[in-house]
């Protein structure tokens, strides 16, 4: 869904680039994207709901999409094509986790959810690992994208995005942290009664296949993806 609207996006830059210059609509992009940053940066801290965490999340990277298409540079170009490919994998890998947490745990409240990484021996390590792909570790894809994005852009676009991703990424390792490392108090009697083990192992299948495709993207991506991210930049370099 987040790629479709960043299609509409990349349509509406296309067509306004067209019309009235790139200038425009670059500035355009640049300010939403910052202020998309800026409102990811102040809400994922203190949230309770861990998918209302990752919607947050999907804010700050569509405003990094939307400030890699403003800076216009053909690398920038190119990682915003990736990013939205590891984002797609990493998003999905971190809400995969997040709905094995709530049938595990019977609840999307963070307060509640605790010592995940001892629960789920599976699924809270590859949660984390989707945690860490977001907030643009290496090798995974993002890292990758946002290293192409930060490469060209602007000296001062460049690095308020920095500063603000790293505000994100400590906001969302401080409630990951929460969920996965802190033992869950033993007057509860809910959590007593949660035993060790994954609901089922189809729950995992799918985390590990995102896993997999993080790496690859981030390490070595096929040669045909390449070509068509090339394409792409060019079709969107043409309009000036």
């Amino acid at each position: 869904m987040l790629a479709t609207s960043f299609y509409a996006i990349l349509r509406y830059y296309q067509f306004t680039a067209a019309a009235l210059g790139s200038g425009f609509p670059r500035d355009a992009l640049l300010a939403f994207g910052i202020a998309s940053l800026l409102l990811a940066s102040l809400y994922v801290f203190g949230q309770q709901d861990i998918k209302r965490l990752l919607a947050y999340s999907s804010i700050e990277h569509m405003g990094i999409l939307a400030i890699g298409v403003g800076f216009g540079a053909p690398v920038a170009l190119a990682g915003v094509m990736l990013h939205v490919l590891a984002h797609a994998a990493a998003k999905g890998n971190a809400f995969m986790g997040a709905g094995v947490f709530v049938v595990k745990y019977g609840t999307k409240q963070i307060a509640t959810i605790r010592g995940a990484l001892d629960v789920l021996p599976w699924s809270g390590p590859l949660f984390l690992l989707a945690i860490f792909a977001l907030s643009a570790l290496p090798p995974s894809g993002i890292f990758r994208s946002e290293f192409q994005i930060v490469a060209g852009g602007h000296y001062a676009a460049a690095a308020v995005l920095v500063v603000l991703v790293t505000v994100v990424f400590f906001g969302l390792t401080g409630a990951s942290t929460r969920i996965l490392l802190t033992p869950a108090p033993r007057s509860l009697s809910a959590a007593a009664a949660i035993g060790r083990g994954e609901p089922s192992a189809w729950m995992v299948v799918p985390a590990v296949a995102g896993i997999v495709v993080l790496f690859i993207l981030g390490l070595h991506p096929p040669g045909e993806l390449t070509s068509l991210i090339s394409r792409a930049v060019i079709q969107l370099g043409a309009v000036r």
